[in-house]
């Protein structure tokens, strides 16, 4: 799970692991991490999914929003 973190080296900067596993299709994205904080080794699992039956989904909106939310839990 570790090679591809998805969110690249920055945003895994704060981790001492993170793990990656996602999938996407036409219209459906979805990603799952598993997380090792540095600062106090405490395990986190962010999972995110979005679904538009009409539309493709923005893979780099996706990405912004998970990056965020690992800063966030990082601290």
């Amino acid at each position: 799970m570790a090679i591809n973190n998805g969110v690249g080296p920055a945003a895994a900067a704060d981790w001492s692991y993170l793990g990656y596993k996602g999938g996407s299709e036409l219209g459906v994205l979805s990603m799952s991490l598993l997380g090792q904080r540095k600062s106090d080794g405490k395990w986190y699992v962010v999972t995110m999914g979005w679904n538009n039956p009409d539309a493709a989904v923005s893979t780099d909106t996706m990405v912004g929003l998970v990056t965020r939310l690992l800063s966030l839990a990082a601290k």
